[in-house]
């Protein structure tokens, strides 16, 4: 899963191991160390990265957390949350220099055989972390020079205003499932969050997945005309809100019909948040495909709802607004 394009487990979980604050004054110092939050009703002070490398407690807590829980190397990758440099005052050393020591942290956990990953987009991890729950920081150029395959994200934060949301659409972006999906176990049961998780699963993780394979070629026209064009014939036009490939219609505004490419089985992911009669081409790989078994999508699984007959090579269905479907292969 090193340096993968596609960390799934981020779309249901957002593990958080910080290594950011510490609930005692600084270990390493007798110098004061300013508080710069508070968990929990506890006082956080920031860690200095340089003293805890050099001590050897950032690499003993690292084997201590992977000795207790060994899932991790199974995972393949852990979430640093908040994991920021700044500089130390006290002790005179500037944030460069924790960056330093913030790099060797991360080395240490790559050595591992796990990516670390974290909140807030840092150029200098580049080939390092390869994803960021908020990707406010990346720019069209910066997409264009880096493959998904190097560093991915999350989410483009709303709350940071200044940020080109459109590139959520040309290039893909995840989805925050933690502010959907309830805090309080009682209200896991009500369903009511499962809509709201649904269509935004459907309307961003499917195109996210689906270009995150492929590479960028370039991207003509300016501000809400742009085109992003992908290898594969793929194109996807911000002025009509569609993603193409060739003569297959994978995305027209809220309506998506994604292949599902994290499986290796043929399956492709249909959703609409309005009622319509769906008429779509299958791709080229489903030739021969003749029935296909259709589920509805549920908080308990696949649900199998009845069979499709191929026509042509084209599917069609009455479909509901609002429920996520799927389609295989008859067997």
């Amino acid at each position: 899963m090193n340096s993968s394009s596609n960390t799934l487990c981020f779309i249901l979980v957002k593990f958080k191991i910080t290594f950011q604050i510490c609930s005692i004054k600084c270990l390493y110092s007798k110098v004061a160390t300013p508080v710069i939050g508070n968990y929990n009703n506890r006082k956080a002070y920031h860690i200095n990265y340089k003293r805890e490398w050099e001590s050897g407690w950032a690499q003993k807590r690292i084997d201590s957390l992977l000795s207790i829980a060994p899932v991790l190397r199974d995972g393949g990758t852990i979430h640093l949350d908040a994991w920021i440099a700044r500089e130390s005052e006290g002790h005179g050393e500037s944030k460069t220099l924790e960056i330093e020591y913030q790099k060797k942290v991360a080395d240490y956990w790559l050595s591992k055989g796990i990516d670390p990953t974290t909140e807030w987009v840092m150029d200098y991890m580049r080939g390092r972390v390869p994803y960021y729950w908020h990707f406010n920081r990346r720019t069209q150029q910066d997409y264009m020079n880096d493959p998904a395959r190097l560093v991915t994200g999350g989410h483009l934060n709303p709350d940071l205003k200044q940020s080109e949301f459109d590139l959520e659409f040309l290039f893909g972006t995840s989805m925050y499932g933690e502010n959907i999906f309830p805090r309080k176990p009682a209200a896991i049961v009500q369903n009511e969050w499962i809509s709201d998780f649904n269509r935004d699963f459907y309307l961003n993780f499917l195109q996210y997945a689906f270009l995150n394979r492929l590479t960028r070629l370039r991207v003509d026209g300016k501000g809400k005309s742009r085109v992003a064009y992908y290898d594969h014939n793929v194109e996807v036009s911000m002025g009509d809100s569609t993603v193409r490939q060739q003569d297959l219609l994978l995305r027209n505004h809220n309506t998506v019909f994604f292949p599902i490419v994290w499986q290796e089985e043929k399956q492709i992911g249909l959703y609409s948040n309005k009622a319509q009669l769906l008429k779509r081409k299958l791709p080229k790989e489903w030739d021969g495909v003749h029935t296909v078994t259709l589920y509805k999508v549920d908080a308990v699984g696949l649900q199998a709802v009845g069979e499709v007959n191929i026509v042509n090579g084209t599917f069609q269905l009455r479909m509901e607004g609002g429920i996520p479907y799927l389609i295989k292969p008859k067997d």
